[in-house]
């Protein structure tokens, strides 16, 4: 292939090369709305609108402008999280914290049980569950997550909270291996609808479909994501429908992030923007009806 047709074919594919030049730094010299006008244009093909945001993926990135709330580092930070849940919640819905490690090389394979879960706390998608610790190289561990721990989120998303987190690698008390998660999407406090998913973003085995509360399925879905399908309804349902407007009390948006073990509800994560506020809704017209249910008026005067 010659230069010239090589140079055609990356400019041809120059909205593929947004995301991960953003990721690495390249535009960090840019302002947050410049950048983010960029990436949305790059990523759903349309004119972000941040004058009068209608959608729910623009008024999402219009928050990741305007809502710097300083306490949000502690949210999404998933060891500081942990904390947080245990005053509010108490230690029976968190997930023990076995050990964690600032540097990769530093993780202490001896002292792991066989099953283990290891992640990020400062990321997404860099969960373990490993049923076997001694069946996986240490080597390939220890530079997996060393790369992890040297990427922030935050110059390829503008996620403020992400930005000053101190990166640790911890490890958790292995609980089960195929864990069906509860994502409930609440609005100033209310929870209106959820997802359901099963697997991992990591190895592309995730699934998911979207409830609400009443556990009928909503008429949408995401194109980037396998669908689940239907699956029973759970017996702690109104449990965790609880748990999500009590955390998501006084907060315009957040997903309260759950799952369930043996009937034992579990805090995952707090997570304030989903899908970075790119979340392909099909039909498209549902990315309008999901967005009126985020009020900014607070925000706005």
């Amino acid at each position: 292939m010659s230069k010239i047709s090589t140079l055609f074919r990356i400019i041809k594919k120059k909205d593929d090369l947004i995301a991960p030049l953003g990721a690495n730094g390249f535009f960090n010299w840019m302002s947050d709305e410049q950048y983010l006008k960029l990436l949305y244009k790059a990523t759903m093909h349309k004119r972000l609108n941040l004058e009068n945001p209608t959608t729910f993926n623009e008024k999402l990135q219009w928050l990741k402008i305007h809502d710097h709330n300083p306490e949000y580092t502690g949210w999404v930070d998933k060891i500081e999280a942990k904390k947080k849940i245990a005053k509010i919640l108490g230690e029976r819905y968190v997930v023990p914290t076995l050990d964690q490690w600032a540097n990769a090389k530093d993780i202490s394979f001896d002292n792991l049980p066989e099953q283990v879960v290891l992640k990020c706390n400062h990321d997404q998608g860099s969960v373990m569950i490993i049923d076997d610790i001694k069946s996986i190289s240490r080597d390939h561990i220890i530079k997996y997550y060393s790369s992890r721990l040297s990427r922030n989120p935050y110059p390829g998303t503008r996620e403020y909270p992400y930005k000053y987190i101190k990166p640790f690698v911890f490890a958790e008390k292995y609980l089960e291996k195929s864990i069906i998660d509860y994502k409930f999407y609440c609005f100033n406090g209310e929870p209106r609808f959820l997802y359901c998913g099963q697997g991992l973003t990591a190895d592309h085995s995730l699934k998911i479909d979207f409830y609400d509360t009443n556990w009928k399925r909503m008429p949408f879905y995401r194109t980037d994501y396998m669908r689940l399908g239907n699956i029973p309804k759970p017996k702690c349902l109104e449990e965790m429908i609880e748990i999500s407007k009590l955390l998501a009390k006084d907060v315009p948006f957040v997903r309260i992030d759950l799952f369930e073990v043996d009937g034992q509800v579990y805090f995952s994560e707090f997570t304030l923007c989903p899908a970075s506020g790119f979340m392909p809704f099909v039909p498209e017209e549902y990315d309008h009806v999901v967005g009126e249910w985020l009020d900014l008026s607070s925000f706005r005067g």
